[in-house]
C-alpha cells in the first residue's frame, strides 16, 4: 500500500500524540508518587518540546526505520501548505529534528550499531514497527508503516 504525504503526515502525527500521551502519563504518575507539585499544587505536569524529543530520539532509535530519513525529506516536499503550518507540519519537524540527533550527534553512533546488533540477534521486530522492540512493555508498544 503506497500512502500519500498527507497520510505519511498523520502517521507521523499519530506517533507524536503517541510519544506525548505516554510522557504525559508517566509525568502525572510521577508527580503523584512524589506527593504533588510545589507548594501542594496539584494537576497535570507541562511538557514542552525539551521533554518530548529525547523520548521521540529513543522512539525513532528502536523503530529501525531505515528509509526513515528519505520519507520524511518526501513528506517535507509533498505535504500541503495547509498541513505544513499546522499539527503535522510540527510533526514533521518533531521527527525531522529526531533523526538530525541520532545522525549527526557522535554518541549516537554507539547507539545505532547497539540496536542494530539487537535487530541481527533477532530481539524484536525489524522494519516498520515503532516501540519496544517486542518486548511487551504497552506503554512502548504500537507498530506503524510510513
Amino acid at each position: 500500500h503506497v500512502r500519500t504525504a498527507r497520510e505519511k503526515a498523520r502517521v507521523l502525527l499519530e506517533v507524536c500524540e503517541e510519544v506525548a500521551s505516554g510522557a504525559q502519563h508517566s509525568a502525572s504518575l510521577h508527580e503523584a508518587a512524589s506527593g504533588g507539585g510545589s507548594d501542594g499544587e496539584r494537576g497535570a505536569p507541562c511538557l514542552g518540546a525539551e521533554d518530548l524529543l529525547p523520548i521521540t530520539v529513543y522512539v525513532v532509535l528502536r523503530s529501525r526505520v531505515a528509509v526513515l530519513p528519505s520519507e520524511l525529506e518526501l513528506v517535507a516536499e509533498l505535504l500541503p501548505s495547509e498541513l505544513a503550518g499546522g499539527r503535522e507540519g510540527y510533526a514533521l519537524t518533531t521527527m525531522q529534528c529526531a533523526c538530525h540527533v541520532l545522525l549527526r550527534t557522535p554518541f549516537s553512533q554507539g547507539l545505532l550499531e547497539a540496536c542494530g546488533a539487537e535487530a541481527e540477534a533477532g530481539a524484536g521486530p525489524a522494519g516498520a514497527a515503532l516501540g519496544d522492540g517486542g518486548r511487551g512493555d504497552p506503554a512502548l508498544s504500537y507498530s506503524v508503516s510510513l
